[in-house]
């Protein structure tokens, strides 16, 4: 392959717009471009809005499916609605097998979350507030991988779960599911500058064999490395 290509000015047209916080979708694209990866199927875990901030969205949008999981009712009827190709679960994820979970809406639903001490840390460090605590049905991560993909691993997975992502990472069966790329949300939230960086998250996947390729600030992106040894030599 010409890498230099990819140096290149391009024509900006439609096909460039992002729908990502930080343009990490025009990233995932890219190096997905560059493994050779053409077959793309995703996981978006705490998919939130189906269009806003989403970082699966661009991929859909070229005629790629996969499976969103949102535990928010009002969000998950959006995702039906807006995006009829992919699959939609209305449930949470985690770590435990408990089928039935807290869920707690914040005013801002993005920082929705199952995590109640996570609540606390909005509260004490945003104008955040909860607005409502119903129980939602979940799903330990490995049994949603199961279900949803029970033959392969989706090539790219995004996740964004508040308060659970280093949890989930640690009890992710990467020796059965190996996602090529992975966009995970490593930096903490806060209004009042204390936001920092889940350096744990940077371990668990440098363990299981993957390697950061970008960062966002708020967002980072890692590459399997062995899928990426093998497109780039």
């Amino acid at each position: 392959m010409d890498f230099f290509k990819w140096l290149r000015p391009r024509k900006r047209d439609s096909e460039q717009v992002s729908f990502s916080q930080s343009g990490e979708d025009l990233i995932v694209d890219f190096v997905l471009s560059w493994m050779g990866i053409s077959e793309i199927s995703y996981l978006d875990l705490g998919a939130n809005d189906p269009l806003c901030f989403n970082n699966t969205y661009r991929l859909y949008e070229k005629g790629h499916t996969g499976v969103l999981v949102e535990p928010d009712v009002t969000l998950s009827e959006a995702i039906r609605k807006l995006r009829p190709k992919d699959i939609c679960v209305a449930c949470a994820v985690g770590v435990t097998h408990d089928p039935e979970v807290s869920f707690y809406k914040m005013s801002a639903d993005t920082l929705s979350t199952t995590q109640s001490n996570t609540v606390d840390l909005y509260e004490k460090n945003s104008e955040h507030r909860l607005t409502l605590e119903v129980k939602v049905p979940q799903m330990h991560i490995n049994a949603l991988l199961a279900k949803y993909f029970p033959e392969k691993a989706p090539i790219f997975v995004s996740l964004d779960v508040e308060g659970l992502d280093l949890q989930l990472l640690e009890a992710w069966n990467f020796s059965r599911w190996r996602p090529s790329v992975i966009c995970v949300e490593t930096l903490t939230y806060s209004q009042n500058k204390t936001a920092t960086k889940v350096l744990d998250i940077f371990k668990v996947m440098e363990l299981n064999g993957y390697e950061q390729y970008a960062d966002t600030y708020i967002n980072t992106i890692f590459v399997n490395k062995a899928d990426w040894d093998r497109r780039t030599g």
